[in-house]
């Protein structure tokens, strides 16, 4: 049997992940396929929200332990969340994870893997935003506003590691002000605005310092699905055959307008309006975002 290779889907809440997660896991690798580990091992992380902070090694272990579980055959998962394993092939040699949630320690989490690659998934964020507030509730969006109160705690107090100084120095100027003036009352669209654009700068410095990385764009995977996922495979050196090709085209040209549904018109979705933002919204985006 061969050895276990660890392949990963990150990017934000809205970003793309779960039809990246669900093009990936169609290769003919015989896989397993996990959607979202750490909210299914809650009781692994001293956290109500699933993050788990950089530098807590006791946490960060305990997670990696589950990641190599999974890749044991094993799950670590109670019934109540057996169904985040959304494919589990006999004698898979593939892990896939699909996740959103503790990406800032996610580089010490993989730290302890053998053989591992991810794919980073990005979008623009307005239209992440846009997405997140129309589908979510105050309450299910509050690991954004954890995640705004790490990033601010550590920026304030001096404690951002080199890559997190590498994605506050790729911010524009309005969102590192934002962050080192931290507010008890503030907007939570510009609050969530800062935290997406960060964690985005984040994902990218990592992806670029390290080559068993590689970034994909939510706005490409939509044009041009299939050349997109070919290239995705190569990289993580997953096989694929007609099955795989004609999944990836079934699933990126469907008719369904269910939320959380994959089998969509990705073209589609490009064309589609903003839901929740409006002008003056965006135009606020916009400038505090520094784009043109």
């Amino acid at each position: 049997m061969n050895a276990m290779r660890y392949r990963f889907a990150f990017g934000l809440g809205r970003s793309g992940t779960t039809l990246l997660g669900r093009l990936l896991a169609l290769t003919s690798s015989p896989t397993r396929f996990v959607s979202e580990l750490c909210p299914g091992i809650a009781d692994r992380i001293p956290n109500p929200v699933f993050m788990v902070e950089p530098g807590d090694a006791p946490t960060i272990e305990s997670v990696r332990n589950a990641v190599i579980d999974l890749g044991a055959g094993k799950s670590p998962f109670s019934e109540e969340q057996a169904f985040r394993i959304e494919r589990n092939d006999p004698d898979a040699d593939v892990l896939l994870i699909k996740e959103i949630h503790s990406l800032l320690a996610y580089r010490e989490i993989v730290a302890g893997l053998e053989d591992w690659k991810a794919v980073v998934i990005l979008r623009d964020v307005s239209r992440t935003l846009d997405s997140y507030f129309f589908g979510h509730s105050p309450a299910v969006r509050r690991y954004l506003v954890e995640e705004y109160k790490f990033i601010t705690e550590r920026i304030v107090n001096g404690r951002c590691d080199a890559l997190m100084s590498r994605a506050m120095a790729a911010l524009a100027p309005s969102v590192a002000r934002y962050f080192r003036r931290p507010r008890i009352f503030t907007n939570e669209l510009m609050r969530q605005a800062a935290a997406t654009d960060f964690i985005c700068h984040f994902l990218e410095q990592w992806t670029g310092e390290d080559d068993r990385m590689t970034l994909v764009r939510f706005e490409n995977l939509c044009r041009d699905p299939l050349s997109e996922m070919l290239r995705l495979l190569e990289f993580l050196e997953l096989e694929h055959d007609d099955q795989t090709l004609e999944g990836i085209q079934q699933m990126t040209s469907g008719s369904s307008h269910e939320y959380y549904a994959t089998d969509k018109d990705s073209g589609m979705i490009l064309r589609q309006p903003y839901k929740f933002l409006g002008d003056r919204e965006l135009n606020r985006l916009k400038a505090f975002l520094g784009n043109s």
